[in-house]
């Protein structure tokens, strides 16, 4: 079945928005867990958190955008280029569109050995 033109329901990831629908009441908790170095690592963070504690089996740009909103980080001044640098430069996502987002190997493997949690205070 051919997918409809406006199955994206206009999220452009050069113009990102929050998604007002989204549960982001678990994500501080979950985010805390972690050590992000930098961008690539907060996508990936927010990612594997859409991915596996809400279910959401193909997240977009505007669902990465309301998560760092969630957890008050600040947004990549550009915010497309910083999926492009999470997929060119580090492998950490697959990148193909805005709605279009996964995580290859590479990427399973920084999170799972790569983020180091913070040490409990």
């Amino acid at each position: 079945k051919a997918i409809s033109e406006d199955s994206g329901g206009g999220i452009s990831a050069d113009q990102p928005k929050l998604d007002k629908n989204l549960n982001t009441a678990a994500l501080p908790g979950f985010f805390s867990g972690f050590a992000p170095k930098n961008h690539s690592d907060k996508i990936l963070i927010f990612l594997k958190f859409l991915i596996e504690e809400l279910d959401i089996a193909n997240p977009n740009t505007d669902q990465v955008y309301t998560c760092y909103k969630a957890v008050g980080e600040k947004f990549p001044q550009a915010f497309k280029q910083a999926f492009h640098t999470a997929n060119t430069q580090h492998g950490y996502i697959d990148f193909k569109s805005a709605t279009d987002i996964s995580i290859p190997i590479a990427g399973e493997n920084r999170f799972a050995h790569g983020l180091k949690k913070k040490p409990v205070e």
